[in-house]
C-alpha cells in the first residue's frame, strides 16, 4: 500500500500510552510506592529485554512519522510499528529481524511501510536495554483498567560500541480498551502528585534526544544556507564540504554492499562535486580545480559498472512482468549472470575504496576545503565576489545553453544529442540546488520542478538506450560462453524490443516536458531572477 494519509493513519492506530520521563531511579521507586498506596494493583514480575530501533539509512520511516522496533527477550522477539507520537499500528512475533521490504511479515505492517522502504535495507540505528515492571491497576470487580509500566533504559547507538548511555527512566500509562477515563485519571494523578509532564513523542525519539542524537539527520542533497554577500570561495567550499560529507557518509555502505542506494547517493555526490569544479570557475586555483576534477572523474568511473548492474537487478521483476507468463522463468540465467558479475565488479570497487589513491583524494580534498580562502590573485579572480553574483551568472549562462540545445529537438534528433542535453540539464539542476538558499524558496521550487521533469524524461530515454546496449552485449557474452539457452536468448530479445518501445514513448514525452519547461512564464522567471541579478551587479 502507498503511504496512507494522516486521517487513515489515525483511524488505524491504537490510542497511545501517556509517557513521562523520570530523572532518577529513586523517583521511579517513589512513583511505584505511591501508586500502590492509592490504587489496587497487581505487580507483574520484573523483566529485561532488548529493543532494536530499525530504519533505513536515510530515515524513511522516521521522516514519514513511523517508528519500527524489535523487542527481544528469553521468550522470543516481536516487531512493533508505531507512529512517532506513540500510537501502535501492529505488534507481531517474528523468527528473524527483517532486512528488506520482502522480509516484512504480511499484514498491516507490510502494507504500511513495504513500498516506503524499498529498496533500502533496514538498519539498527540504536539498541536499548530496558528493565521493566508492569503494575496492573484493578477496579472493584478485579478487572484490569489501566497498566502502569516502569522502565529503566540504557542506549547504545552502535553494536560496535562497548558503553551504554543511561537515559531518564520512563513511566508509561498504557490504556486498556473500554477504560479511557481510568487512563486519564491515572495520568492526571501522576502529573499532579509528582509534577510530571507527558512527553509528546514515543520512547525512541525521547531516547535519541536524551543521548544527543538527531533522527533524520542524514541528507542526500546539499541543504546549506548561504548568505548573498558571502565570498564566493567560502560559499563554494561550503557546498563542496556538504557533498564530501555525503560521500563519506555512504562509503561504508558502498563497501559492504548494504543496499543499492548507498552507491546511488555516493555516485551522485561525486558527479555533483565534479560538476561544481568544472562549472564554478575563478574561485579556486585552476591547477587545483583541474587536479581534483580529474580525480573525481576517476572515482566516478570506478562506480559505473556496479551501478549499471544494480539498476538491472532492481528492474528484474518489472522485466519479467513485461514478458508472457511462459517466458518469465527464461530470464533466470540472465539474473544469475548479473549477480555473478555484480559480485566481481563490486570487488573491484572495494579495491578502489581501499586504494592509496582513494585515501589520498579524500584526505587532500578535505584538507583543501578546510584551508583559509586565498587572496584574490591569479586564476582566483572571482573568489572575493559576492556569491549571489557568481550564482546568478552561472545559472543564467547554463540555462541559455539548455534552452539553445532543447529548441533543436525533433523526432530525428539522435540519442547522442539527447544525452548531451541531459547532461546540460543536470548541470543546471545542480546549480539551482547548490544556490537555492540565495533566492525565494517558492520561485526556486517553481523553476526546479519543470526542469526536474525534463531531466527525468531525458534520463529515462538514456537509461533505455544504455540498457539495450548492455543487454545486447550480455546476450552475446552469454551465447559465446554457453550460459544461455535459446529460450533465454529469445526472452532477452523480447526484452530489448520492450525497452526500445519504452524509449520511443519517452522521446514523445521529451517534447511535452520541454514545452512545459519553455513556457513564457518560466523563461521570464529565469530572466527576472538571474539575468537581472547579473545586470544589476554590473
Amino acid at each position: 500500500m502507498k503511504r496512507s494519509d494522516e486521517t487513515d493513519r489515525k483511524a488505524t492506530v491504537g490510542k497511545r500510552a501517556a509517557e513521562f520521563l523520570v530523572d532518577s531511579s529513586d523517583l521511579l521507586d517513589t512513583v511505584k510506592r505511591t501508586v500502590e498506596q492509592h490504587y489496587r494493583v497487581v505487580a507483574e514480575p520484573n523483566s529485561d529485554h532488548a529493543m532494536h530501533y530499525l530504519d533505513t539509512f536515510d530515515w524513511r520511516l522516521y521522516r514519514s512519522s513511523w517508528i519500527l522496533y524489535a523487542t527481544h527477550n528469553k521468550s522470543g522477539q516481536k516487531l512493533v510499528l508505531e507512529t512517532r507520537e506513540g500510537g501502535m499500528l501492529q505488534s507481531i512475533v517474528v523468527a528473524e529481524l527483517p532486512l528488506f521490504a520482502q522480509d516484512l511479515p504480511a499484514g498491516r505492517l507490510h502494507e504500511a511501510i513495504g513500498d516506503l522502504i524499498e529498496p533500502r535495507r533496514l538498519l539498527a540505528h540504536a539498541h536499548m536495554r530496558v528493565g521493566e515492571q508492569t503494575l496492573r491497576v484493578l477496579n472493584a470487580d478485579e478487572k484490569t483498567v489501566v497498566r502502569l509500566v516502569l522502565q529503566t533504559r540504557a542506549l547504545r547507538t552502535s553494536a560496535r560500541e562497548n558503553t551504554d548511555t543511561l537515559l531518564p527512566a520512563v513511566v508509561r500509562v498504557v490504556p486498556v480498551k473500554g477504560y479511557v477515563e481510568e487512563h486519564h485519571m491515572l495520568s492526571a494523578f501522576l502529573e499532579n502528585e509528582f509534577g510530571l509532564s507527558a512527553v509528546p513523542q514515543c520512547a525512541f525519539v525521547s531516547a535519541m534526544q536524551s543521548a544527543g542524537l538527531t533522527p533524520g539527520g542524514y541528507k542526500s542533497k546539499v541543504t546549506i544556507s548561504l548568505r548573498p554577500q558571502m565570498r564566493a570561495d567560502d560559499a563554494v567550499r561550503a557546498i563542496h564540504q556538504s557533498l564530501l560529507d555525503i560521500i563519506l557518509a555512504n562509503a561504508d555502505g558502498v563497501r559492504h554492499n548494504l543496499d543499492p542506494e548507498f552507491l546511488h547517493d555516493f555516485r551522485v555526490a561525486i558527479r555533483a562535486t565534479r560538476s561544481a569544479l568544472r562549472q564554478i570557475k575563478g574561485v579556486f586555483p585552476d591547477n587545483e580545480a583541474k587536479h581534483f576534477s580529474n580525480e573525481f572523474k576517476w572515482l566516478g568511473a570506478a562506480t559505473g559498472s556496479v551501478r549499471d548492474l544494480d539498476v538491472f537487478l532492481l528492474k528484474m521483476e518489472a522485466f519479467r512482468a513485461e514478458l508472457p507468463t511462459d517466458m518469465r522463468n527464461d530470464l533466470g540465467p540472465l539474473e544469475k549472470y548479473l549477480h555473478v558479475h555484480h559480485d566481481k565488479e563490486h570487488h573491484h570497487l572495494v579495491d578502489t575504496l581501499d586504494s592509496r589513491r582513494y585515501r589520498a583524494l579524500m584526505d587532500d580534498w578535505s584538507t583543501f576545503l578546510g584551508n583559509p580562502a586565498p587572496v584574490e590573485t591569479g586564476t582566483c579572480h572571482g573568489a572575493a565576489q559576492p556569491v549571489v553574483e557568481l550564482a546568478s551568472d552561472r545559472i543564467w549562462r547554463t540555462y541559455r545553453r539548455v534552452w539553445r540545445r532543447a529548441r533543436k529537438i525533433d523526432e530525428e534528433t539522435p540519442a547522442e544529442a539527447l544525452h548531451a542535453l541531459r547532461i546540460e540539464c543536470k548541470k543546471l539542476r545542480y546549480l539551482l540546488e547548490f544556490f537555492s538558499s540565495l533566492y525565494p524558496r517558492d520561485e526556486m521550487r517553481a523553476l526546479i520542478q519543470p526542469l526536474k521533469q525534463l531531466q527525468t524524461t531525458l534520463g529515462n530515454f538514456n537509461d533505455r538506450e544504455v540498457q539495450q546496449l548492455n543487454l545486447r552485449r550480455i546476450a552475446n557474452e552469454m551465447y559465446q560462453e554457453r550460459l544461455a539457452s535459446a529460450d533465454s536468448l529469445l526472452a532477452m530479445g523480447r526484452l530489448m524490443d520492450h525497452l526500445q518501445q519504452e524509449q520511443l514513448e519517452e522521446l514523445k514525452r521529451i517534447h511535452t516536458r520541454f514545452a512545459t519547461f519553455s513556457q513564457p512564464d518560466n523563461r521570464e522567471q529565469y530572466r527576472r531572477t538571474f539575468k537581472r541579478s547579473v545586470e544589476e551587479a554590473h
